[in-house]
């Protein structure tokens, strides 16, 4: 849909955006495939003159199926005089064995909690076959230490051929206008259209079981429970939760509609990416009690937003957020709860977080990451 790409679109949108600009020695073909209008616009490539857009157009479902059955078509045939075909995610794909196969891992969430996958989301994976896919591949990208372990561990992968490329952050705060009388006239215009309340804390993800939204209500619910027994600052709190809706979303309205403060809590849906910046800037506290991420954008874009975080020791969100955020155990709601009173009445801890946040951001660059990613190509082929 226009406006509304996901973690590994914009993943691929950003990587390409720097490779294309500093490598003028290579040729590039964007393999697009839509039997109606393809989801993603890549027009916006079109303009350098080593990038040719090389669109298809069979039914997506026949294509893979094709893939999956016959290895066919072999798409470095497809696009002719291909040395290596880069995949940013698992997918359906088939290449000749002289064509090198470069492939990113995100995660391995659909091996380690299949439970938060739905039946359709675990048979794909089923026929997908990602273990065969990335023991085959010639060079494995990994988005974190975390993942590149998992894999490793998992699934046995020569560790010679892993190679972690961190993904890059956005610098949110440079989203807003630079003038004062700019930037308030872009918050007040956010905060009207969606009705955002003056104190509140910030959850903002896919709804799925995943992300633990039924934990973070849970220990919402022990804050507002003490904050009404003490009549403190925080008696007028709300929760948002905003993000597009996900698997399993009847469960988290469930728990919603037996909350005692459902009343403070406020489910926005999905949010503009232009909008997503003030979001973060006027939030007391971003929580993001997930249980499993591969890198962890959301806690990355609240730091660089000036907002502090909240978020779980497990998984990349320790590896990539370090020092810079709170990090609880998903598992325990008491300890979620805790760590959240802490980060909004503590002001120096506050304070602390939001300068280790702006400085853990600088480590995490889209231009960076073009280049290792380049430098990945280079050592294959």
């Amino acid at each position: 849909m226009e406006g509304k790409r996901s973690g590994v679109q914009q993943y691929l949108i950003n990587l390409m955006r720097n490779l294309f600009l500093i490598d003028k020695k290579n040729q590039y073909k964007l393999f697009c495939n839509a039997y109606k209008k393809n989801s993603l616009d890549v027009s916006e490539f079109e303009k350098f003159s080593n990038v040719e857009i090389c669109k298809f157009n069979y039914p997506n479902k026949v294509l893979n199926t094709s893939f999956w059955l016959l290895k066919y078509p072999k798409i470095d045939k497809l696009i002719k005089d291909l040395d290596i075909f880069f995949a940013p995610n698992i997918l359906f794909s088939a290449v000749s064995s002289n064509c090198k196969f470069v492939t990113t891992i995100h995660d391995l969430s659909f091996d380690y909690f299949r439970r938060f996958y739905s039946l359709k989301r675990r048979f794909w994976h089923n026929i997908v076959g990602p273990k065969k896919k990335i023991v085959n591949s010639d060079a494995v990208i990994c988005v974190s230490q975390s993942t590149a372990s998992d894999l490793i561990t998992k699934y046995g992968v020569n560790k010679e051929k892993v190679y972690v490329v961190y993904s890059g952050i956005e610098n949110r705060i440079e989203n807003l206008p630079a003038d004062r009388q700019g930037r308030e006239l872009g918050i007040e215009k956010v905060s009207k259209k969606y009705n955002l309340p003056e104190n509140f804390v910030l959850f903002l993800g896919a709804m799925e079981p995943r992300k633990n939204i039924v934990g973070l209500m849970e220990a919402f619910d022990l804050l507002k429970k003490q904050a009404n027994s003490k009549t403190n600052q925080q008696s007028n709190l709300k929760l948002i939760i905003a993000g597009s809706s996900g698997w399993l979303e009847k469960r988290v309205r469930k728990i919603y509609e037996q909350s005692e403060f459902k009343n403070d809590i406020i489910f926005l849906g999905y949010i503009d990416e232009k909008d997503k910046t003030v979001l973060y800037s006027l939030a007391k506290l971003f929580v993001y009690p997930s249980f499993y991420e591969g890198f962890g954008f959301p806690p990355l874009e609240a730091m660089s937003a000036g907002c502090p975080v909240v978020t779980s020791n497990v998984g990349s969100l320790s590896e990539v957020c370090e020092k810079a955020a709170i990090l609880v155990d998903p598992y325990n709601v008491n300890e979620i709860f805790e760590a959240m009173k802490q980060g909004l009445e503590d002001e120096k801890l506050r304070e602390h977080l939001i300068a280790e946040g702006k400085r853990q951001v600088l480590k995490f660059d889209w231009m960076k990451c073009a280049k290792e990613t380049l430098n990945v190509f280079n050592r294959i082929c």
